[in-house]
């Protein structure tokens, strides 16, 4: 018999909206080499974890492929650029070989932000793309649209990088 933690008798969740909640949620992976940032990460999306979300941690492409490999359920990945081993852009190039990782929304989160550093990072396969220091209302409008599946990567990128 297993108690505490919200566990019933039989090791389930106390409530039907717990147990709701717990089947929903959501997994966000961040690719960083900065363990300052990954540090960071953890406040800055506090709020999903919150509401159940799982956030998983890689220090370059290659420990991200083997988080994917351990968690395929995975609903996000915020990716940075620079990193030793397997950078962000060859992250996304392997990724596109793996056959149910590919289609998991890539957020590129970079200090590069030219025109060309962009359409290198789209056409491997991000999402979208956001440039550091991030704006933190479209980071927020963003995750919350990819979690919730009313994601629109055309949409996204005209909004997100629109000439002003």
């Amino acid at each position: 018999m297993i108690r505490g933690n919200g566990m019933d008798e039989q090791g389930k969740s106390g409530t039907s909206a717990d147990r709701e909640r717990i089947r929903n949620a959501k997994i966000i992976l961040v690719v960083e080499d900065s363990q300052l940032l990954h540090q960071m990460s953890e406040l800055i999306l506090l709020r999903y974890r919150q509401q159940g979300c799982k956030i998983l941690h890689a220090y370059n492409g290659k420990e991200a492929i083997a988080q994917l490999t351990d968690h395929p359920d995975c609903d996000l990945i915020l990716l940075d650029l620079v990193m030793p081993e397997m950078d962000g852009l060859e992250f996304l190039e392997y990724r596109k070989k793996m056959e149910f990782h590919r289609d998991i929304p890539a957020v590129i989160m970079s200090v590069k932000g030219s025109k060309e550093e962009v359409q290198k990072g789209l056409q491997a396969g991000a999402a979208a793309y956001l440039t550091k220091p991030i704006n933190s209302k479209e980071f927020f409008q963003l995750v919350d649209q990819i979690l919730a599946k009313k994601f629109s990567p055309t949409r996204c990128r005209g909004s997100l990088f629109e000439e002003k």
